[in-house]
């Protein structure tokens, strides 16, 4: 609102100064800013814009892709940082990612939204994005160094270079891409030129962290058993995820006999203050939450054979990533299929672990006609 306002009112002196300034200190013919995502269209416009609208800064971090450039030659002005990395990139690239690690950490635990810019003259077309674009960034992996992005406008999905259908199976603007690791030899840093934390609260709810230590507790206190991490959230420790934040908990629950008694976890659960939604999930934290029971055979075997892992911080198990392919083939549903093209374009399990999976349960014929 505010850059479409600034676009249709900016005097034609303005445009002119904007315009000289550009084309001195960054080589570009153009009053428009390189990074107009932020909430404005015109140089330091949009932190001025968040400051009038809020009272409070705007925080930029730029990508090593957009300072320091692949030679040592950024796209802005010159940096002390630049200058460092014609002595030795690497340092500067890891100094890069840990700046941008620590910053995106730190926004998620307060809750503070954040945005990622893509640049003007980058390589956004040929993997799906948009350039000079602003996407709202809903998640942070910091295990992995992957960030959670969706477009607002709804005009893209990130894919493979050269490629038709996104990487996740799902063309609905949300997707995750790696902070440094390269889709299929291209750096995606190469395609952001920064991300921006903005100071305001935004209530967000992703609280991993404090949802998985109250399940933990869960499993200290007895009131669940063993337990792991399946579905979508689970795939999201191997390969591209899944764009949902419904945490699928598998573990042995109290019974008698066939029946399944949820009572002392929903007590449990309701003295810590914590109910059902209308999907019957228990939100935590806001996090939306299932609890299942593993029925006998492969979904049973990937409770008995989670690995322990530290997610967000905190201990916690998670089926192995060869189990959660075969259960994706088990279940046969669409998207569950759509998410194993998915996971392999970006991440390929034990060949022969999983083929040991997936003939113990019949399931190899199966796998064989969607993966020929």
């Amino acid at each position: 609102m505010y850059g479409s306002y600034r676009n249709e009112n900016l005097d034609f002196v303005s445009q002119a100064f904007r315009t000289v300034r550009h084309a001195i200190f960054e080589g570009r013919l153009t009053p428009t800013s390189i990074v107009p995502g932020v909430g404005a269209a015109y140089g330091a416009s949009a932190d001025q814009a968040v400051l009038l609208l809020t009272g409070r800064e705007v925080r930029n971090y730029p990508t090593f892709s957009f300072e320091c450039g692949s030679y040592g030659l950024g796209k802005s002005y010159v940096t002390l940082r630049q200058m460092a990395s014609w002595f030795n990139g690497k340092a500067v690239f890891a100094n890069f990612i840990e700046e941008q690690n620590k910053a995106l950490c730190q926004a998620m635990a307060s809750e503070k939204p954040v945005i990622a810019t893509t640049e003007l003259n980058g390589d956004c077309a040929a993997y799906g994005l948009n350039p000079a674009h602003a996407y709202a960034v809903l998640g942070y992996q910091p295990e992995r160094k992957i960030v959670l992005l969706k477009d607002p406008s709804g005009r893209g999905d990130l894919h493979a270079a050269g490629a038709k259908t996104p990487l996740d199976g799902r063309d609905d603007c949300i997707f995750n891409t790696f902070a440094r690791v390269p889709v299929r030899g291209r750096e995606t840093q190469g395609v952001f030129s920064a991300i921006a934390r903005y100071s305001f609260k935004c209530n967000n709810g992703r609280n991993m962290d404090k949802t998985l230590r109250i399940i933990n507790d869960l499993e200290k206190e007895g009131t669940i058993g063993k337990y792991a991490i399946g579905g979508a959230i689970g795939a999201m420790f191997y390969a591209e995820p899944a764009a949902t934040y419904d945490l699928d908990i598998f573990c042995y629950l109290p019974h008698s006999g066939l029946l399944i008694d949820l009572g002392p976890l929903y007590k449990a659960l309701a003295d810590k203050g914590y109910f059902p939604n209308k999907e019957e999930q228990i939100v935590i934290e806001g996090i939306p939450v299932q609890f299942l029971v593993p029925p006998p055979g492969l979904v049973e075997e990937a409770l008995e054979q989670a690995g322990d892992v530290v997610a967000f911080g905190v201990p916690t198990r998670v089926f192995t990533y060869e189990h959660l392919l075969a259960i994706m083939v088990e279940t046969g549903r669409s998207k569950d299929i759509g998410r194993i093209s998915g996971c392999l374009e970006s991440r390929q399990p034990d060949e022969g672990r999983l083929k040991d999976i997936l003939v113990r349960h019949k399931l190899f014929d199966k796998w064989s006609t969607i993966t020929p």
